[in-house]
């Protein structure tokens, strides 16, 4: 029997809002969404600490509501609502695969999710439960990217990007910027278990 550990114990998965699309044109593919929580599921199985930050682009996309005449600070709240109901589908998925999920909002909405509050998220990590952040920063004119190098900085994990679908944005975007300790690019999340 192997004595393997995993390279790393806390993750943090940046998923692109179209990773969620499937082979759809917009939304939420189940089947998809399902197929990506259960490759989490593995990951969190081998004792693997993970959190999550997923944008909003499979429902609307902030930058081209505002190049289209939209206030776009308007537009980039649009967008953070967008990556809140993302999160809420994906912690739906993951609690009917047996794993606690909690979202955490970078804006208020407590009815709804819990507000990101730094020193909560780590200690649901430990935990077990797996965080998904949502909201992005919580200010206009930012990108989930940016949001997931905030959060990775200071849960302190390495950090995982994945992203199933090309970028068919309109509008074109800068490449994202990773800055914490470990960038690793995965076309496909069923590659999660190789790296660990």
């Amino acid at each position: 029997m192997s004595d393997a550990r995993p390279a790393h114990k806390r993750i943090l998965l940046k998923l692109s809002g179209e990773a969620l699309m499937g082979d759809d044109a917009f939304g939420i593919n189940r089947a998809t969404i399902v197929r990506m929580v259960q490759e989490v599921a593995e990951v969190v199985n081998m004792g693997v600490e993970v959190a999550v930050v997923i944008g909003g682009g499979n429902i609307f996309r902030g930058v081209a509501g505002g190049s289209v005449g939209m206030d776009r600070a308007t537009a980039d709240y649009m967008g953070m609502l967008a990556t809140v109901m993302n999160s809420l589908a994906l912690a739906d998925a993951m609690d009917k695969q047996g794993l606690v999920a909690r979202v955490m909002s970078a804006i208020a909405i407590e009815q709804v999710v819990e507000p990101y509050v730094r020193p909560k998220a780590p200690q649901h990590l430990a935990e077990g439960k797996v965080v998904a952040s949502a909201a992005g920063t919580g200010n206009p004119l930012f990108t989930t990217d940016t949001a997931a190098s905030l959060r990775s900085a200071s849960n302190r994990t390495s950090t995982l990007s994945a992203r199933r679908r090309a970028h068919a944005s309109p509008v074109p975007r800068p490449a994202p910027v990773a800055i914490p300790t470990v960038v690793m690019r995965h076309s496909s999340l069923s590659r999660l278990s190789s790296v660990f």
